[in-house]
Protein backbone atom coordinates (compact mmCIF):
# COMPACT_ATOMS: atom_id res chain seq x y z
CA UNK A 1 0.00 0.00 0.00
CA UNK A 2 1.32 3.40 -0.97
CA UNK A 3 1.46 6.31 1.47
CA UNK A 4 -0.61 8.48 -0.87
CA UNK A 5 -3.69 6.33 -0.13
CA UNK A 6 -3.24 6.99 3.56
CA UNK A 7 -2.91 10.72 2.87
CA UNK A 8 -6.14 10.67 0.87
CA UNK A 9 -7.86 8.88 3.73
CA UNK A 10 -6.53 11.53 6.14
CA UNK A 11 -7.80 14.44 4.01
CA UNK A 12 -11.26 12.89 3.70
CA UNK A 13 -11.34 12.21 7.44
CA UNK A 14 -10.48 15.82 8.27
CA UNK A 15 -13.14 17.18 5.89
CA UNK A 16 -15.84 14.87 7.27
CA UNK A 17 -14.93 15.62 10.89
CA UNK A 18 -15.24 19.35 10.26
CA UNK A 19 -18.37 19.35 8.10
CA UNK A 20 -20.51 16.59 9.69
CA UNK A 21 -18.80 15.53 12.90
CA UNK A 22 -21.71 13.84 14.70
CA UNK A 23 -22.92 11.92 11.63
CA UNK A 24 -19.34 10.93 10.82
CA UNK A 25 -18.57 9.80 14.39
CA UNK A 26 -21.78 7.86 15.05
CA UNK A 27 -22.49 6.33 11.63
CA UNK A 28 -20.04 7.01 8.83
CA UNK A 29 -16.75 6.35 10.61
CA UNK A 30 -17.76 2.90 11.99
CA UNK A 31 -19.01 1.85 8.53
CA UNK A 32 -15.87 3.07 6.77
CA UNK A 33 -13.70 1.43 9.43
CA UNK A 34 -15.42 -1.96 9.05
CA UNK A 35 -15.05 -1.81 5.25
CA UNK A 36 -11.37 -0.88 5.54
CA UNK A 37 -10.89 -3.61 8.14
CA UNK A 38 -12.26 -6.26 5.76
CA UNK A 39 -10.04 -4.98 2.92
CA UNK A 40 -6.97 -5.02 5.17
CA UNK A 41 -7.63 -8.60 6.27
CA UNK A 42 -8.03 -9.68 2.64
CA UNK A 43 -4.85 -7.84 1.69
CA UNK A 44 -2.95 -9.43 4.55
CA UNK A 45 -3.99 -12.92 3.49
CA UNK A 46 -3.34 -12.23 -0.18
CA UNK A 47 0.18 -10.97 0.49
CA UNK A 48 0.84 -13.69 3.07
CA UNK A 49 1.80 -11.12 5.64
CA UNK A 50 2.49 -12.94 8.87
CA UNK A 51 2.80 -11.10 12.11
CA UNK A 52 4.93 -12.54 14.87
CA UNK A 53 3.37 -12.86 18.30
CA UNK A 54 4.64 -13.90 21.69
CA UNK A 55 2.06 -14.54 24.40
CA UNK A 56 4.59 -13.46 27.02
CA UNK A 57 4.61 -9.88 25.67
CA UNK A 58 0.82 -9.86 25.47
CA UNK A 59 0.32 -11.02 29.08
CA UNK A 60 2.93 -8.54 30.31
CA UNK A 61 1.21 -5.65 28.52
CA UNK A 62 -2.24 -6.61 29.84
CA UNK A 63 -0.94 -6.78 33.42
CA UNK A 64 0.85 -3.41 33.42
CA UNK A 65 -2.04 -1.72 31.56
CA UNK A 66 -4.56 -3.01 34.11
CA UNK A 67 -2.29 -1.87 36.96
CA UNK A 68 -2.14 1.59 35.36
CA UNK A 69 -5.94 1.74 34.91
CA UNK A 70 -6.64 0.57 38.48
CA UNK A 71 -4.20 3.18 39.81
CA UNK A 72 -5.89 5.83 37.65
CA UNK A 73 -9.31 4.84 39.00
CA UNK A 74 -8.14 4.93 42.62
CA UNK A 75 -7.15 8.58 42.17
CA UNK A 76 -10.88 9.19 42.40
CA UNK A 77 -10.73 8.38 46.11
CA UNK A 78 -8.32 11.31 46.47
CA UNK A 79 -9.84 13.86 44.08
CA UNK A 80 -13.41 12.59 43.92
CA UNK A 81 -15.53 11.03 41.17
CA UNK A 82 -17.96 12.31 38.61
CA UNK A 83 -20.54 10.63 36.41
CA UNK A 84 -19.17 9.09 33.24
CA UNK A 85 -20.14 11.32 30.28
CA UNK A 86 -20.58 8.17 28.16
CA UNK A 87 -23.97 6.46 28.22
CA UNK A 88 -23.44 3.45 30.54
CA UNK A 89 -26.77 1.72 29.90
CA UNK A 90 -26.60 -1.60 28.04
CA UNK A 91 -27.70 -0.05 24.74
CA UNK A 92 -25.41 2.93 25.30
CA UNK A 93 -22.40 0.69 25.95
CA UNK A 94 -23.13 -1.40 22.84
CA UNK A 95 -23.48 1.75 20.74
CA UNK A 96 -20.21 3.17 22.10
CA UNK A 97 -18.38 -0.10 21.43
CA UNK A 98 -19.66 -0.21 17.83
CA UNK A 99 -18.72 3.41 17.16
CA UNK A 100 -15.34 3.48 18.96
CA UNK A 101 -13.72 0.03 18.76
CA UNK A 102 -13.85 -0.66 14.94
CA UNK A 103 -11.99 2.63 14.12
CA UNK A 104 -9.31 1.73 16.68
CA UNK A 105 -8.81 -1.75 15.17
CA UNK A 106 -8.62 -0.26 11.68
CA UNK A 107 -6.05 2.36 12.65
CA UNK A 108 -3.84 -0.22 14.36
CA UNK A 109 -3.98 -2.53 11.32
CA UNK A 110 -3.13 0.41 9.09
CA UNK A 111 -0.26 1.25 11.43
CA UNK A 112 1.07 -2.30 11.13
CA UNK A 113 0.84 -2.39 7.33
CA UNK A 114 2.59 0.96 6.84
CA UNK A 115 5.16 0.86 9.64
CA UNK A 116 6.48 -2.64 8.95
CA UNK A 117 8.53 -1.24 6.05
CA UNK A 118 10.19 1.25 8.43
CA UNK A 119 10.04 4.00 5.81
CA UNK A 120 8.86 7.58 6.34
CA UNK A 121 8.40 6.85 10.04
CA UNK A 122 8.04 10.52 11.02
CA UNK A 123 5.49 11.24 8.28
CA UNK A 124 3.46 8.15 9.15
CA UNK A 125 3.48 9.04 12.85
CA UNK A 126 2.14 12.52 12.06
CA UNK A 127 -0.57 11.03 9.82
CA UNK A 128 -1.76 8.59 12.49
CA UNK A 129 -1.91 11.39 15.05
CA UNK A 130 -3.88 13.65 12.69
CA UNK A 131 -6.32 10.83 11.93
CA UNK A 132 -7.52 10.88 15.53
CA UNK A 133 -7.60 14.61 16.22
CA UNK A 134 -11.06 16.07 16.87
CA UNK A 135 -10.95 19.09 14.54
CA UNK A 136 -14.58 19.96 15.21
CA UNK A 137 -13.84 20.51 18.92
CA UNK A 138 -10.62 22.43 18.23
CA UNK A 139 -12.42 24.85 15.92
CA UNK A 140 -15.09 25.44 18.59
CA UNK A 141 -12.41 26.11 21.22
CA UNK A 142 -10.53 28.66 19.10
CA UNK A 143 -12.62 31.43 20.69
CA UNK A 144 -10.82 30.86 24.01
CA UNK A 145 -7.06 30.38 24.16
CA UNK A 146 -7.27 29.22 27.78
CA UNK A 147 -9.74 26.40 27.08
CA UNK A 148 -7.89 25.43 23.90
CA UNK A 149 -4.60 25.25 25.81
CA UNK A 150 -6.15 22.94 28.42
CA UNK A 151 -7.61 20.76 25.66
CA UNK A 152 -4.24 20.48 23.94
CA UNK A 153 -2.54 19.51 27.22
CA UNK A 154 -5.16 16.99 28.35
CA UNK A 155 -6.13 15.45 24.99
CA UNK A 156 -3.73 16.20 22.12
CA UNK A 157 -0.39 15.74 23.89
CA UNK A 158 -1.49 12.40 25.45
CA UNK A 159 -2.72 11.41 21.97
CA UNK A 160 0.77 12.05 20.62
CA UNK A 161 2.28 9.99 23.46
CA UNK A 162 -0.16 7.14 22.76
CA UNK A 163 0.75 7.07 19.07
CA UNK A 164 4.46 7.04 19.84
CA UNK A 165 3.95 4.11 22.22
CA UNK A 166 1.80 2.25 19.66
CA UNK A 167 4.48 2.80 17.02
CA UNK A 168 7.10 1.33 19.35
CA UNK A 169 4.99 -1.70 20.26
CA UNK A 170 4.03 -2.36 16.62
CA UNK A 171 7.55 -2.03 15.25
CA UNK A 172 9.32 -4.00 17.97
CA UNK A 173 6.73 -6.54 19.10
CA UNK A 174 3.26 -6.82 17.61
CA UNK A 175 0.40 -4.62 16.49
CA UNK A 176 -1.75 -6.82 18.74
CA UNK A 177 -0.04 -5.23 21.73
CA UNK A 178 -0.83 -1.67 20.66
CA UNK A 179 -4.36 -2.75 19.80
CA UNK A 180 -4.84 -4.39 23.21
CA UNK A 181 -3.47 -1.36 25.02
CA UNK A 182 -5.83 1.01 23.24
CA UNK A 183 -8.92 -1.19 23.58
CA UNK A 184 -8.36 -1.69 27.32
CA UNK A 185 -8.08 2.08 27.80
CA UNK A 186 -11.26 2.75 25.82
CA UNK A 187 -13.26 0.02 27.57
CA UNK A 188 -12.17 1.54 30.89
CA UNK A 189 -13.79 4.85 29.85
CA UNK A 190 -16.87 3.27 28.25
CA UNK A 191 -17.87 0.74 30.91
CA UNK A 192 -17.31 2.48 34.25
CA UNK A 193 -20.32 4.40 35.62
CA UNK A 194 -18.02 6.84 37.43
CA UNK A 195 -14.55 8.14 36.60
CA UNK A 196 -11.98 10.16 38.61
CA UNK A 197 -12.68 13.90 38.75
CA UNK A 198 -9.27 15.16 37.63
CA UNK A 199 -8.33 18.54 36.20
CA UNK A 200 -6.72 18.99 32.78
CA UNK A 201 -3.17 19.11 34.15
CA UNK A 202 -3.49 15.84 36.05
CA UNK A 203 -5.20 14.06 33.16
CA UNK A 204 -2.48 15.03 30.69
CA UNK A 205 0.36 14.32 33.11
CA UNK A 206 -0.90 10.91 34.22
CA UNK A 207 -1.54 9.72 30.67
CA UNK A 208 1.87 10.85 29.43
CA UNK A 209 3.66 9.32 32.43
CA UNK A 210 1.67 6.08 32.09
CA UNK A 211 2.62 5.63 28.44
CA UNK A 212 6.23 6.53 29.14
CA UNK A 213 6.43 3.94 31.92
CA UNK A 214 5.02 1.22 29.65
CA UNK A 215 7.65 2.08 27.05
CA UNK A 216 10.45 1.98 29.63
CA UNK A 217 9.26 -1.30 31.13
CA UNK A 218 9.11 -2.99 27.74
CA UNK A 219 12.41 -1.54 26.63
CA UNK A 220 14.37 -2.79 29.62
CA UNK A 221 12.55 -6.07 30.20
CA UNK A 222 12.63 -7.48 26.65
CA UNK A 223 15.48 -5.57 25.04
CA UNK A 224 18.01 -8.38 25.47
CA UNK A 225 15.59 -10.98 24.08
CA UNK A 226 15.05 -8.89 20.94
CA UNK A 227 18.79 -8.94 20.26
CA UNK A 228 19.32 -5.22 20.74
CA UNK A 229 22.43 -3.73 22.15
CA UNK A 230 22.08 -3.17 25.84
CA UNK A 231 24.41 -1.54 28.30
CA UNK A 232 25.31 -3.61 31.30
CA UNK A 233 23.42 -2.46 34.33
CA UNK A 234 25.59 -1.50 37.22
CA UNK A 235 24.49 -0.78 40.75
CA UNK A 236 25.01 2.92 40.05
CA UNK A 237 22.75 2.76 36.98
CA UNK A 238 19.98 1.00 38.89
CA UNK A 239 20.19 3.56 41.70
CA UNK A 240 20.12 6.36 39.09
CA UNK A 241 16.97 4.96 37.46
CA UNK A 242 15.26 4.57 40.82
CA UNK A 243 16.22 8.10 41.91
CA UNK A 244 15.06 9.60 38.58
CA UNK A 245 11.71 7.81 38.81
CA UNK A 246 11.26 8.90 42.43
CA UNK A 247 12.18 12.52 41.67
CA UNK A 248 9.88 12.65 38.61
CA UNK A 249 6.99 11.20 40.62
CA UNK A 250 7.60 13.65 43.47
CA UNK A 251 7.80 16.61 41.06
CA UNK A 252 4.55 15.65 39.34
CA UNK A 253 2.74 15.21 42.67
CA UNK A 254 4.15 18.54 43.91
CA UNK A 255 3.11 20.46 40.79
CA UNK A 256 -0.33 18.83 40.76
CA UNK A 257 -1.02 19.81 44.37
CA UNK A 258 -1.29 16.25 45.70
CA UNK A 259 1.24 16.87 48.47
CA UNK A 260 0.81 19.02 51.59
CA UNK A 261 2.89 21.76 49.98
CA UNK A 262 1.93 23.30 46.63
CA UNK A 263 3.52 25.94 44.36
CA UNK A 264 1.75 28.94 42.85
CA UNK A 265 3.02 31.63 40.48
CA UNK A 266 2.46 35.30 41.37
CA UNK A 267 0.72 37.26 38.62
CA UNK A 268 0.68 40.75 40.16
CA UNK A 269 2.76 43.14 42.28
CA UNK A 270 0.17 43.55 45.05
CA UNK A 271 2.57 42.09 47.67
CA UNK A 272 5.71 43.97 46.60
CA UNK A 273 8.36 44.37 47.86
CA UNK A 274 7.98 41.04 49.77
CA UNK A 275 7.54 39.17 46.51
CA UNK A 276 6.59 40.33 43.04
CA UNK A 277 5.11 39.30 39.72
CA UNK A 278 7.00 36.31 38.34
CA UNK A 279 7.97 34.79 41.70
CA UNK A 280 6.82 31.33 42.78
CA UNK A 281 5.39 30.78 46.27
CA UNK A 282 5.15 27.50 48.11
CA UNK A 283 2.22 27.32 50.51
CA UNK A 284 1.28 24.73 53.11
CA UNK A 285 -2.23 23.27 53.08
CA UNK A 286 -3.92 23.39 56.46
CA UNK A 287 -6.94 21.65 57.96
CA UNK A 288 -9.87 23.59 59.38
CA UNK A 289 -8.53 23.48 62.92
CA UNK A 290 -5.20 24.93 61.81
CA UNK A 291 -6.92 27.54 59.62
CA UNK A 292 -9.00 28.76 62.55
CA UNK A 293 -5.77 29.64 64.39
CA UNK A 294 -4.40 31.95 61.68
CA UNK A 295 -3.27 35.28 63.04
CA UNK A 296 -2.84 38.85 61.82
CA UNK A 297 0.32 39.21 59.75
CA UNK A 298 0.30 35.78 58.11
CA UNK A 299 0.28 35.64 54.31
CA UNK A 300 -2.39 33.29 52.99
CA UNK A 301 -3.52 31.91 49.64
CA UNK A 302 -7.29 32.02 49.17
CA UNK A 303 -9.70 31.63 46.30
CA UNK A 304 -12.23 34.30 45.35
CA UNK A 305 -14.17 34.71 42.10
CA UNK A 306 -12.44 31.68 40.56
CA UNK A 307 -8.93 33.06 41.03
CA UNK A 308 -6.20 32.65 43.61
CA UNK A 309 -5.18 35.66 45.72
CA UNK A 310 -2.10 35.89 47.93
CA UNK A 311 -2.51 38.62 50.57
CA UNK A 312 -1.72 39.26 54.21
CA UNK A 313 -4.25 38.96 57.06
CA UNK A 314 -4.81 42.40 58.63
CA UNK A 315 -7.83 41.63 60.82
CA UNK A 316 -9.59 38.57 62.23
CA UNK A 317 -13.36 38.75 62.85
CA UNK A 318 -14.40 35.95 65.17
CA UNK A 319 -17.83 35.07 66.54
CA UNK A 320 -19.56 31.96 67.79
CA UNK A 321 -20.66 30.84 64.32
CA UNK A 322 -17.70 31.58 62.07
CA UNK A 323 -14.33 33.22 61.57
CA UNK A 324 -13.74 35.81 58.85
CA UNK A 325 -10.44 37.32 57.73
CA UNK A 326 -9.81 40.74 56.25
CA UNK A 327 -6.80 40.73 53.95
CA UNK A 328 -4.69 43.31 52.14
CA UNK A 329 -1.85 43.34 49.68
CA UNK A 330 1.28 45.00 51.11
CA UNK A 331 1.48 47.17 47.99
CA UNK A 332 -2.23 48.07 47.99
CA UNK A 333 -3.68 51.21 49.59
CA UNK A 334 -6.93 49.58 50.77
CA UNK A 335 -7.93 46.26 52.28
CA UNK A 336 -9.71 43.70 50.15
CA UNK A 337 -13.49 44.09 50.00
CA UNK A 338 -13.95 40.33 50.04
CA UNK A 339 -14.29 38.79 53.52
CA UNK A 340 -12.34 35.55 53.50
CA UNK A 341 -13.97 32.46 55.03
CA UNK A 342 -12.08 29.42 56.26
CA UNK A 343 -13.37 27.33 53.34
CA UNK A 344 -11.91 29.90 50.89
CA UNK A 345 -8.36 29.50 52.20
CA UNK A 346 -5.98 27.17 50.32
CA UNK A 347 -3.06 27.52 52.74
CA UNK A 348 -0.40 29.73 54.31
CA UNK A 349 2.74 30.87 52.47
CA UNK A 350 5.99 29.29 53.67
CA UNK A 351 8.64 30.58 51.24
CA UNK A 352 9.11 31.90 47.71
CA UNK A 353 11.56 31.61 44.80
CA UNK A 354 12.41 34.66 42.70
CA UNK A 355 11.66 34.79 38.95
CA UNK A 356 10.77 31.09 38.59
CA UNK A 357 7.16 31.81 37.69
CA UNK A 358 7.72 34.05 34.66
CA UNK A 359 6.79 31.32 32.13
CA UNK A 360 3.43 30.91 33.91
CA UNK A 361 2.96 34.71 33.96
CA UNK A 362 3.57 35.04 30.21
CA UNK A 363 1.35 32.06 29.46
CA UNK A 364 -1.45 33.46 31.62
CA UNK A 365 -1.22 36.85 29.87
CA UNK A 366 -1.31 35.16 26.46
CA UNK A 367 -4.34 33.03 27.35
CA UNK A 368 -6.22 35.94 28.91
CA UNK A 369 -5.68 38.05 25.78
CA UNK A 370 -7.38 35.31 23.80
CA UNK A 371 -10.51 35.15 25.90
Amino acid sequence: MKTKYLLIYLVLTIILKITCYRFYTNILNPIISIILLILLIIYQRKKYIRESHNSKYFIYLVIITLIYLVGYFYLGFIFGFWKNPYNTTLLGVLKNILTIIPPIITIELLRFHYLRKNSNLVLLTIIFILLEVNYYTIIKLLISKAILFKYLCSIIIPLIASNLLCNYLTLNYSYKLSLTFRILNKLFLILLPIIPSLDWFLIGTIEIVGRTLIYVLFKYKFQREKGKRRKEKTSFAIISYAFTLFFATFLICFMAGILKYEPIAILSNSMAPLFARGDVLVFEKLNNQELSKLQVGEVIVYKAENRHIVHRIVKVISNSDSILYITKGDNNLKSDSYLVKIEDIEGVVKFYIKYLGYPAVYLNSYLRNGE
